[in-house]
């Protein structure tokens, strides 16, 4: 009979939890992705990029499914404009970094131009 009680008590609790857990759980989520993108962002593949994309976009429609507090969307609010800057700061990032190695293949496009109109100047002169 022990075992039993335990056993509702234990049942009950979870049936209880998880009614309130869904919501917390989606702010939970949401904390460990601006976490991971906090912490981790640095050694991001762009595969790593897409799943986190994936993940807040997921865990934004789950913000839709559930009644918050004021307290809560003003958490879900900075922690979702945390992890749009994290985002943002790696596409200006990879944005700089793009544009910079075009910049410098088009200066070695240019060298070599350079280099064969001169060689082709002097085989001009030469004959």
């Amino acid at each position: 009979m022990k075992n039993f009680a335990i056993l509702l008590t234990v049942l009950v609790s979870v049936v209880l939890c998880s009614s309130c857990g869904s919501a917390r759980g989606t702010i939970n989520s949401l904390q460990n992705l601006n976490d991971e993108l906090k912490y981790n962002s640095e050694r991001f593949t762009a595969e790593d990029w897409r799943d986190a994309k994936m993940r807040l976009d997921k865990i934004q429609k789950d913000v839709k499914k559930y009644d918050f507090t004021d307290e809560q969307l003003k958490e879900i609010g900075a922690l979702t404009a945390s992890c749009y800057v994290y985002m943002g700061k790696n596409t200006l990032q990879s944005t700089f970094k793009d544009i910079r190695d075009a910049v410098i293949q088009a200066q070695g496009a240019a060298d070599e131009i350079k280099a064969i109109i001169e060689e082709v100047k002097r085989n001009r002169r030469d004959k």
